[in-house]
C-alpha cells in the first residue's frame, strides 16, 4: 500500500469520527477487534524470520525461549508494574521508530536515531493525550500519576519535534535521506500531531498501529521471506501468520476472563499488557532481522560498486 494511500486513510477515519461522533462502546468495540485482527499478528511469523536469519535454527528452542520471555516480562510486570511499564514504552519507542525509519530506506540507522523518532510516534502522542489515557497508565503500572501543566508539556514536544528536524538536517547533510525521505519524515509528524489532537487516544493509535506500523511489518516480513525461500507464496505467509495469531487471541480472552475486568479502562490496560508481554520477544527479534535486512542491501551495494 502506497504511503499516501495510508495517510488519506488516516485522514478519511478521522473526518469520518468527527461526522459520525460514534459512542465510546462501539468505537473501543471496534478498535480493540482492529488490533486483534491486524495489530498483534504482525509477530505472528516471527518464527519464520528466525529461522531465515539463522543459520541451522532450532525452531522448538526458539519457540520456547520466546514464549519464556514473555512469560518472564509477564511475572515482572507483575512484581513491578511501574518499572514494567517504562521499560516496554521505551521498547515501544524504539521499535515504532526503527521500523519507520526501516521503511523509509534510511541507511546505517543507529539505536539515538531510532529512539528519536520513536518519541515521535509514541511518546508525543501519550503526552498530548496525556488526560486520556493517565487512567489507562495508572492502572497499568498501579502508580498514582501526577497531572502535568500543559506548558511543560508543549516545551517536552516542541524538544522532540526539534530533535527530529534536526536529524533529518543531519541525514541530509550525511547524504543518508533524500528530499523525498525527509517529506515523509515532515508529513508523519504532521500527521501524529492531527490524529491525537482531535481524535480519542485509542483510534489514534489504532490509526497508526495498524495503517503505519503492521501494515509496513506485514510487507517487510513477506518480501524478506520470499526472497529467502523461492516456494514461499502469500498463501504461506498467512498461514504462519495465523497459528500463532490464534493462539495469542486465545490467550488474551483467557487472560482478561480470568481478570474479568470491570470497566473499560481496566480492560484497556489488560490488552495493552499482554500487548506489552508480546512485544519484547518481537522487538528483540526485529532488532536482528533489520539489522540483517541492512547488512545484505549494503553488501549488495558494494558488490554493484
Amino acid at each position: 500500500m502506497k504511503t499516501q494511500t495510508r495517510y488519506s486513510i488516516a485522514l478519511s477515519v478521522a473526518a469520518l469520527y468527527h461526522i459520525v461522533e460514534p459512542t465510546a462502546l462501539l468505537y473501543n468495540t471496534l478498535c480493540f477487534v482492529l488490533i486483534l485482527l491486524f495489530g498483534i499478528p504482525h509477530g505472528a511469523a516471527d518464527h519464520r524470520i528466525y529461522a531465515s536469519i539463522r543459520k541451522n535454527a532450532n525452531l522448538r528452542k526458539y519457540i520456547l525461549k520466546y514464549v519464556l520471555i514473555a512469560i518472564g516480562y509477564m511475572l515482572w510486570w507483575l512484581l513491578m508494574p511501574g518499572k514494567a511499564l517504562v521499560i516496554f514504552l521505551v521498547l515501544s519507542a524504539y521499535h515504532f521508530g526503527q521500523e519507520f525509519l526501516e521503511d523509509l530506506h534510511i541507511v546505517s540507522v543507529k539505536n539515538w536515531e531510532s529512539m528519536i523518532w520513536g518519541c515521535i510516534l509514541l511518546i508525543s502522542p501519550l503526552l498530548i493525550a496525556y488526560s486520556d489515557v493517565k487512567p489507562v497508565l495508572e492502572a497499568i503500572s498501579h502508580t498514582a500519576l501526577p497531572d502535568i501543566n500543559i506548558f511543560i508539556k508543549i516545551g517536552v514536544i516542541a524538544v522532540m519535534v526539534s530533535m527530529a528536524i534536526a536529524h533529518m538536517v543531519y541525514l541530509r547533510l550525511k547524504n543518508r535521506g533524500s528530499i523525498s525521505q525527509i517529506v515523509s519524515q515532515i508529513q508523519m509528524i504532521a500527521l501524529i500531531t492531527l490524529l491525537y489532537t482531535f481524535l480519542p487516544f485509542l483510534i489514534a493509535f489504532t490509526l497508526y498501529f495498524i495503517v503505519f506500523h503492521s501494515l509496513n511489518a506485514f510487507h517487510h516480513q513477506f518480501a524478506w521471506l520470499k526472497s529467502k525461500i523461492t516456494s514461499y507464496t502469500l498463501r504461506s505467509f498467512l498461514i504462519d501468520l495465523s497459528i500463532f495469531s490464534v493462539i495469542s487471541v486465545i490467550g488474551l480472552v483467557v487472560f482478561v476472563f480470568i481478570l474479568q475486568p470491570e470497566s473499560w479502562t481496566a480492560l484497556t490496560s489488560y490488552f495493552f499488557i499482554v500487548i506489552a508481554v508480546l512485544t519484547l520477544p518481537h522487538t528483540l527479534l526485529f532488532d536482528q532481522f533489520y539489522k540483517s535486512r541492512r547488512a545484505i542491501a549494503s553488501a549488495e551495494e558494494h558488490k554493484m560498486c
